[in-house]
C-alpha cells in the first residue's frame, strides 16, 4: 500500500487548508436531501457490490454512517449471506478497534453520537476489505476526514487491508495535499465512477 508524501514547495497552512475544504465540502453534503442520501447511497452501494475485490472479501471492515455519509449498511445484509465476517469500529480516548457485528444484533450509542457494535470481544483481522467513509476525497487516492486520524492511525500498521473509499461526486477533488502519517486508498468508488490508486 502506498504511503504519503509531504507536500513540497507549498506555502499555504497544509492544517488550514484542509479545515477550509472539510467546511465547504461538508456544507454541500449536508445540503442533501434524505431522497437524495438514499439514492446516491444505493448506486455507491451496487458499485461496490459488484467490485472483485468486495465479493472475495472473507471480512468486511465497514462503519456506522452519520452526518449525510454513504450508507454502507445496505451492504450489511450482502455480508451475512455470503458468510463473510461483519466489523464496525469502536473509538476509545484516541484509538479505534474493530468488531464483529451480526445480523439481528443490536447497537449501542458511542462517541459522537455513532451507533457501535454491542460485541465486546475485539477482532484485528490478518487481511480483509475496509469501506472508508471520510469528508473529501481526492482523485489521487488520498482523503480527508474529520480531523481526529483515526482511521489513518489504523491503517498505518495495518498495510495488508485494502482500503475503499466510499464517498459522492460531489466530495470528489482532483488532488488532496498530504502528511507523511496520511494513509492513501486502493479505491474510491462514487455514484458514478470506481478509481483505482
Amino acid at each position: 500500500m502506498k504511503r504519503g508524501v509531504r507536500a513540497k514547495g507549498k506555502t499555504m497552512d497544509l492544517a488550514a487548508q484542509k479545515r477550509s475544504l472539510r467546511k465547504e465540502i461538508l456544507t454541500a453534503r449536508e445540503a442533501l436531501s434524505p431522497e437524495d442520501i438514499a439514492e446516491k447511497s444505493r448506486r455507491i452501494c451496487d458499485r461496490v457490490r459488484a467490485l472483485a475485490e468486495f465479493q472475495t472479501a472473507e471480512t468486511v471492515l465497514s462503519y456506522m454512517p452519520m452526518r449525510g455519509e454513504v450508507d454502507v449498511s445496505l451492504l450489511f445484509a450482502d455480508c451475512f449471506a455470503d458468510g463473510k465476517t461483519l466489523l464496525l469500529p469502536k473509538t476509545k480516548d484516541k484509538e479505534m478497534s474493530f468488531y464483529p457485528h451480526a445480523e439481528g444484533a443490536g447497537f449501542l450509542t458511542g462517541p459522537f453520537s455513532v451507533l457501535e457494535p454491542v460485541s465486546t470481544e475485539a477482532m484485528d483481522p490478518l487481511c480483509g476489505v475496509m469501506l472508508l467513509p471520510g469528508v473529501v476525497f481526492g482523485r489521487d487516492g488520498n482523503r480527508i476526514g474529520y480531523g481526529g486520524g483515526f482511521y489513518d492511525r489504523y491503517l498505518e500498521v495495518r498495510p495488508m487491508l485494502l482500503t475503499i473509499g466510499v464517498a459522492y461526486d460531489l466530495q470528489v477533488v482532483p488532488e488532496i495535499l498530504h502528511e507523511d502519517h496520511d494513509v492513501p486508498l486502493n479505491l474510491l468508488v462514487t455514484e458514478s465512477a470506481i478509481y483505482r490508486f
